[in-house]
């Protein structure tokens, strides 16, 4: 009996880890932040059961950061919003030594001007005066160039794209190259288009050039970039020093003034990144802990403003996240719960202000992430009417906006996640015509921007999708051709810097994807070379971050896959001594944290993989594997009956018993019942209808006749 081995999965995003790894039937899958991928192989069951009516046994391996792409662009229109606030007090507060605010002292004359357009709505004549001001007087004298940088930094605020803000805020750095303002707005828009190298050189200049504990909202911004582009890089203990800074600056503003809606709202959004890294860490419940505090005010701040969109729309980004951790620890209806309370809020602000793009991609995300739900329960039709939602938006703005980078990488994370969802549904057809889309969108980026790193990564991700229809088609060749592609990708970015974490995570992730398509090939000594070069990466991850729940979880599949492979040649000591190092991994998870399913359902899937072991070569102690991974799956489907994924996983463990003569008649009538169960609840697929019409085969074979 072969073990089931998953496809890896490479997510377009960055941030977290967290496995949703299921022995199910051919037909499941699971959205994730990014990306989804998977395999399937058969039985080998004999005489009695034809191979062609036999469930086959799926290990689904997917990654799911907290904080994926549309969370991050979410994140910076977040910090944008609570800079605009600032910024507008800045120029509207009394000039040091007057009594005037800031427009009443510029020496310039159409300063005044600009603002009284900007009070009035009129952007574009705003826009136009500004600019002027920041060209006539960029070389003139002291006061003029003054004006000319107070013009730039507001241009640099309510400019229509990120390259015109970032033109601006340039611009004011060359007049000035200690303008903290120029440095941290240009900083923070680098960093949103990928330039995180650029950006961390100016938010240390700016840490450089401010002394004491005096401008703490500089010294809160530019920790927060550094904190992020450290996030970006996998070197999360980093981040959450940085994060802590700017926590430890925001609760002494909180306190020296609790009137401050502005820090209070900032405050919010520096404990939404605290979380982000935290649950990168594995540490879900301090995650779910940070986002809860973040949440607690944002709701306050809303509800002492119930007319303000930016505060309604905080609250709906830091319920998504509590709704990510919920997804995380396998608890799909709550995090459904939570999603469509995100979604109310982005409905009514979307309707509202139609022409505003922030709500838009905001309400594009909200639908993405209930889809993600509903896919992970099982939902797939609803998961894709929630996708195509999303989808429709996205192609919308993207349209608006061809130039726009994000928002084509936006449109294509939805395209996959509708294909995750086609897929799910055994459309593979449609997935590969959704998947193909998001690929020509990558490769189309990639061709104008050859160095982008995070844009080869989505075109390596775009890849690793398109090869996951081919390999569930059973197009070994072309699925391998794929994920070679991608695996050479990723191997670019990890050599290009060997000391991000992501990339050498991802690099892992594509072994571990070219080992499982070799292995379903039957090519059983090429696929243990390519989970042996994993499972060394998978290592020095975890040695570099032993407390990391998500890299033990990690390198637990790792020793998983290998070891499988290994058994599969014939080395069933070794393949066995590594399938059992993986079980000590996942028992040890699942000890620390006994409430969290996911790591319970985890250990039931280990369990089934080293009874598929010993079975394949005989040994009838595999029985007693399989019958330990029962009531791990029956007690998590008594905590959440409508989970799908683990009713299919408890069909499947019984099938593995009932082929061979363990209680066979009592299960044979369990795996009949749970299947019409579900063909009540929904149409059956065509796999699961062959299924049914096999266990009732099997049932009427062992039933006394009257």
């Amino acid at each position: 009996m072969a073990s089931p081995i998953g496809r890896a999965v490479i997510t377009t995003s960055h941030l977290m880890r967290v496995r949703y790894r299921m022995a199910l039937g051919i037909i499941l899958a699971i959205a994730t932040a990014g990306a989804l991928a998977w395999f399937y192989m058969r039985f080998t069951t004999g005489d009695r059961t034809p191979q062609t009516d036999t469930p086959a046994p799926v290990r689904l391996k997917s990654i799911v950061r907290l904080a994926d792409q549309p969370d991050s662009a979410a994140f910076l229109t977040a910090i944008a919003g609570v800079q605009r606030q600032f910024a507008a007090r800045l120029w509207m507060r009394p000039a040091p030594g007057t009594t005037k605010a800031a427009e009443a002292v510029a020496g310039d004359e159409r300063l005044p001007m600009a603002f009284g357009l900007l009070r009035n709505g009129k952007f574009d004549a705003a826009i136009r005066l500004l600019h002027a001001v920041g060209e006539d007087s960029a070389t003139g004298a002291r006061q003029d160039r003054s004006d000319a940088i107070m013009a730039l930094h507001i241009l640099g605020v309510i400019a229509p794209t990120p390259q015109q803000a970032l033109a601006a805020d340039a611009h004011a750095v060359e007049i000035d190259p200690d303008d903290i303002e120029g440095l941290l707005g240009g900083g923070w828009i680098m960093l949103q288009q990928g330039q995180s190298g650029e950006a961390e050189r100016r938010f240390r200049r700016v840490l450089l050039l401010l002394t004491g504990e005096g401008q703490p909202w500089n010294r809160f911004r530019a920790g927060l970039g550094l904190g992020d582009i450290r996030e970006q890089r996998g070197e999360f203990p980093e981040a959450q020093k940085f994060y802590l800074d700017a926590l430890a600056i925001g609760e002494q503003q909180r306190q020296s003034n609790p009137d401050d809606a502005e820090w209070q709202r900032a405050l919010s959004v520096a404990y939404q990144q605290g979380g982000n890294v935290l649950g990168a860490q594995g540490d879900l419940a301090e995650a779910l802990k940070a986002y809860r505090e973040g949440l607690v005010i944002a709701k306050v701040l809303a509800r002492s403003d119930p007319g303000n969109p930016e505060r309604e729309a905080t609250v709906a980004i830091l319920l998504t996240k509590v709704g990510d951790v919920l997804a995380a620890r396998k608890d799909p209806a709550g995090a459904l719960a939570v999603y469509d309370d995100a979604l109310e809020i982005a409905v009514r602000l979307a309707t509202s202000q139609r022409n505003d793009v922030r709500w838009q991609m905001q309400l594009a995300l909200c639908h993405e992430k209930s889809g993600d739900a509903r896919l992970a329960a099982g939902g797939k039709a609803e998961a894709l009417m929630s996708y195509r939602t999303a989808t429709a938006i996205r192609e919308q703005l993207a349209r608006s906006a061809p130039a726009d980078i994000q928002r084509q990488r936006d449109l294509a994370g939805s395209l996959i996640k509708a294909g995750d969802a086609l897929l799910a549904g055994e459309d593979s057809a449609g997935a590969l015509e959704s998947y193909n889309a998001a690929l020509s969108i990558a490769d189309r980026l990639v061709q104008a921007d050859r160095n982008n790193p995070l844009l080869l990564h989505d075109l390596a991700a775009s890849l690793v999708k398109v090869g996951a229809v081919h390999a569930a088609r059973g197009e070994g060749i072309d699925a391998l051709k794929s994920d070679r592609d991608a695996l050479a990708i990723f191997d670019h970015l990890s050599k290009a810097e060997p000391g991000n974490a992501v990339w050498q995570h991802d690099l892992y992730l594509a072994y571990e994807t070219v080992g499982t398509t070799l292995y379903a090939r039957g090519d059983r000594a090429e696929a243990a070379n390519a989970f042996r070069a994993g499972l060394s990466r998978a290592e020095a991850l975890a040695a570099a971050e032993p407390v990391d729940a998500g890299r033990q979880s990690e390198l637990r599949d790792a020793y998983e896959n290998f070891g499988t492979a290994l058994a599969a040649q014939g080395e069933m000591p070794a393949g066995l001594d590594f399938l059992n190092d993986a079980k000590r991994i996942t028992e040890r998870l699942a000890q620390a944290e006994p409430d969290n399913p996911g790591w319970q359902h985890d250990l039931a899937v280990i369990l089934n993989g080293i009874g598929d072991a010993l079975l394949s070569r005989g040994d009838l102690r595999g029985l007693q594997s399989y019958r330990d991974a029962l009531p791990i799956l029956e007690h998590l489907i008594q905590s959440d009956p409508a989970n799908t994924a683990w009713r299919q996983d408890a069909l499947l463990t019984n099938w593995r018993l009932a082929i061979h003569d363990d209680d066979a008649l009592r299960r044979w009538r369990l795996i009949v019942a749970s299947l019409h169960e579900t063909a009540s609840r929904t149409k059956l697929t065509d796999k699961q209808a062959a299924w049914l019409a096999t266990a009732e085969k099997q049932l009427a074979s062992l039933t006394p006749r009257p």
